[in-house]
């Protein structure tokens, strides 16, 4: 059974979304990264032009000469992964916060404002389980009726409480009403042991980097049947 309502947001629930708001990093905290990204780059550039303006003209030809230009290598390659790495995190990281506070932030408050949450209320006779071969999030197909199913596949693909039973024959999806913002998914009732446990690798390449929340009034099996690759060992039973 698939059933889907709207309601007025709990307390829960809008304390939820607010803690989005006041999760941002400020931007203050990504100079000291920035700036130690930096010095080792400039680490990088001060060894070899030490060791091609100094120590390579004094001891041209000799033994010592290969290891200290091994060891500036190694020291002054490190740096520079080092450096770059922090100094792209951090121009990353502040490219997100400019992002929520300029789009992200104004549908939270918006939907805080609208206080209505919408759910997405799911009883399951059965599921198949795709299982991530790194992190391209686990994925499932539950079997909500003869002609009714549900997609479902995220890189945060487990209730909010690690306490609730996953995946279970009860559980909701629950979104804003108007931006569709995830504020949770929330399970109860017994747990659902799955009927087949299904490597990604066998899937459709479109599926196995995809990220959805679908209701489709299909069979799970042929909906099975659509995702699996046509050479696939796998087959519904």
């Amino acid at each position: 059974m698939i059933k889907e309502t709207i309601r007025a947001m709990t307390a829960s629930e809008r304390a939820e979304l607010e803690s989005r708001l006041s999760a941002n990093v400020p931007e203050r905290a990504l100079a000291r990264p920035i700036a130690i990204g930096v010095g080792l780059l400039a680490v990088s550039v001060a060894l070899v032009a030490a060791f091609f303006g100094w120590f390579l003209p004094l001891n041209s030809g000799a033994a010592l000469t290969v290891l200290v230009g091994v060891f500036a290598f190694l020291v002054g390659f490190g740096s520079v992964f080092v450096g770059g790495n922090m100094i792209s995190s951090a121009v990353n990281l502040r490219r997100i916060q400019r992002q929520q506070v300029s789009e992200w932030d104004p549908q939270i408050h918006a939907a805080l404002h609208d206080g209505r949450v919408k759910v997405l209320s799911i009883e399951a006779a059965s599921v198949v389980f795709f299982e991530q071969l790194e992190d391209e999030g686990d994925g499932y197909l539950f079997e909500a009726g003869p002609a009714s199913c549900v997609i479902f596949k995220d890189q945060e693909s487990c209730p909010a409480d690690e306490a609730m039973p996953w995946p279970a024959r009860h559980f909701e999806f629950v979104t804003t009403a108007e931006s569709d913002i995830r504020i949770g998914l929330f399970s109860s009732g017994d747990p659902l042991t799955p009927r087949l446990t299904i490597p990604l690798a066998e899937t459709c390449e479109d599926f196995v980097w995809d990220a959805r929340l679908e209701v489709l009034n299909k069979s799970a099996d042929e909906v099975l049947r659509g995702l699996l690759k046509p050479n696939s060992k796998v087959q519904p039973s």
